[in-house]
């Protein structure tokens, strides 16, 4: 085989490996327990949603009762993420809904996204549930 052709294949193949390995099965949050005591009013559960999100700079807008979007904005704006957080007094869920350079892609075996992706939406659960925590 020629050099050049043989190096040209290798090339290819470090790349589609680099490509591979930055992206990981996607985790969605679903049913996490707020934590919250019984009695805690929707309105306590939508505000520690919210500052929990803000302070690690996802923009939080509240659509409706029980529903939050999340939008994460990283590296300049080079990559973007958008959830929906969907919760009640008890439970809430945190999905997947847009990206931008995150390498998203559906293959046969289910949804795949740039690794980090799950680590800011753990990160974010483990930041509501400590908000709710603090809030009772």
């Amino acid at each position: 085989m020629h050099p050049v052709k043989s190096l040209a294949i290798l090339v290819c193949a470090v790349l589609l490996l680099t490509a591979c390995a930055r992206r990981s099965p996607m985790e969605d949050i679903v049913n996490a327990p707020t934590g919250a005591p019984p009695g805690t009013e929707l309105a306590t559960v939508t505000d520690a949603i919210m500052k929990a999100g803000e302070a690690r700079s996802w923009q939080m807008t509240e659509t409706r009762p029980g529903l939050i979007h999340g939008k994460l904005v990283t590296g300049s704006g080079k990559h973007e993420v958008a959830v929906d957080v969907s919760y009640d007094t008890k439970n809430f869920s945190i999905t997947y809904v847009d990206s931008k350079n995150m390498n998203y892609e559906v293959n046969f075996d289910g949804p795949y996204i740039h690794y980090k992706y799950n680590r800011w939406v753990r990160i974010l659960k483990e930041d509501i549930q400590d908000a709710l925590a603090r809030a009772s």
